[in-house]
């Protein structure tokens, strides 16, 4: 097993003001800067490692300022420093490090946005007050951010990376991103792999300017939700995961992976251009669907109820699990305007009826249903041919064959379901 790991990093500009106040070397510490030219000597307790020829003991302040060799091995056990500062691209690795205070990353001279490769450090939280790329590294590691606001990116227009490879990053506050000024817009895109996690349990800050983009494979979670004016982009292959009130008004865009919406989002316009947007028990605004999918159902659900407040399709598919006797439901809360090329995908997950029993199920009910009935594609997942059903999709008002209580609401989209076995 793994040991549980805690991360701190601070990442800002020389002599920055910060919301947590001004970047500062510690009192009465030691500065230990490193000076390491090859791999021969790169271990923490070699003293020609160091200018001065002193490795780093408790307290210390310790520097990285461009030179010396760029994998750096902490072979000390138990080791606690005040600071870190980089400049420039290193790749730390070795035993868990204790920082009293905070990671400092400077812009390297040549103004390159360079990438730091970080082993175990305990810590509290992250500050960004430039663009950097920090990318957490072994494999099924837990680094957890336990202050209320683990992660702070409001410096410099720029983008912030943060990659937690196959990794679990648990933030047990919030964040906050931007500063509300046109002259500050951070984009922060959270990766790593299809075994990372990624969690913010408080509530995430997201100011107008600013973005957060959910690029990799693993899986996040955000608990206490989204308020501001910033964007979210789903582009990653993994699934993002919204619960509790997001109340952030900038757009929504899916364009892969899956965005599951399991609280309330009735604030942000949503723009489907590929990928799913998922929702069992979730409310979301107004949505826009191009292509990909929308699905009232998520790994963990066989069916769901997704609510819209309105639906525009120009294209994409509408996806439902059906069971016996239930089904997914996707409430429009106004008009669902349902355009032709729109698909209609069934998972049939229940019990076959017998050959010429049947029942109607409602899938999509509106205030205002407008357009044409969407087009019937087999589910690519569990193919309706040879099971030995019958799904004839119709609008309330029409009866299919063979069933005598259609539905007969005109703004409703059902299902009849038999069997012909």
């Amino acid at each position: 097993m793994n040991k549980h790991r805690k991360f701190f990093i601070v990442l800002t500009l020389a002599a920055a003001a910060t919301a947590q106040g001004q970047f500062c070397k510690s009192a009465h510490a030691i500065a230990d800067t490193w000076r390491a030219i090859s791999a021969a000597s790169n271990n923490w307790d070699s003293p020609g490692a160091w200018h001065g020829n002193n490795p780093p003991q408790d307290g210390d302040d310790l520097y990285f300022n461009g030179g010396g060799f760029s994998v750096s091995n902490n072979n000390l056990s138990g080791l606690s420093v005040n600071i870190i500062s980089f400049r420039g691209a290193y790749t730390l690795t070795g035993n868990e490090l204790t920082l009293n205070s905070g990671l400092y990353i400077q812009p390297s001279s040549s103004g390159v946005v360079d990438t730091i490769k970080l082993g175990g450090i305990d810590g509290e939280y992250i500050q960004f007050d430039t663009p950097a790329t920090v990318v957490f590294g072994g494999a099924g590691n837990t680094f957890s951010f336990d202050a209320d606001t683990g992660l702070w990116a409001q410096g410099q227009t720029g983008t912030v990376t943060i990659d937690a490879g196959n990794n679990n990053l648990e933030f047990s506050g919030g964040a906050y991103i931007g500063t509300n000024q046109p002259s500050n817009k951070v984009t922060v895109n959270f990766a790593g792999g299809s075994e990372g996690t990624i969690s913010f349990d408080d509530v995430v800050h997201l100011q107008k300017y600013c973005t957060i983009n959910f690029t990799g494979a693993q899986s996040s979670a955000l608990t206490g939700g989204i308020i501001g004016a910033g964007n979210i982009i789903q582009s990653g292959s993994g699934t993002t995961t919204l619960s509790g009130d997001n109340e952030y008004s900038g757009t929504t865009t899916i364009s892969s992976g899956v965005l599951d919406v399991t609280g309330n989002m009735t604030t942000s316009a949503i723009k489907v251009d590929g990928g799913t947007l998922a929702g069992p028990g979730g409310s979301v605004g107004s949505v826009t669907m191009d292509a990909g999918a929308i699905t009232a159902h998520d790994a963990n659900n066989a069916t769901g109820t997704l609510t819209i407040s309105s639906l525009t399709t120009n294209g994409g598919t509408l996806e439902f699990n059906l069971g016996a006797g239930s089904a997914d439901v996707i409430k429009v809360s106004e008009t669902a305007n349902i355009g032709s090329s729109t698909k209609l995908n069934f998972n049939f997950k229940g019990a076959v009826p017998a050959s010429g029993e049947g029942e109607n199920v409602a899938i999509l009910m509106a205030k205002n249903l407008q357009n044409n009935l969407p087009g019937f594609k087999d589910s690519v997942a569990a193919p309706l041919i040879g099971l030995g059903l019958v799904i004839t999709p119709y609008i309330g008002g029409g009866k299919p064959v063979g069933d005598e209580n259609p539905g007969t609401d005109p703004n409703t989209i059902y299902l009849y379901v038999s069997g012909n076995k």
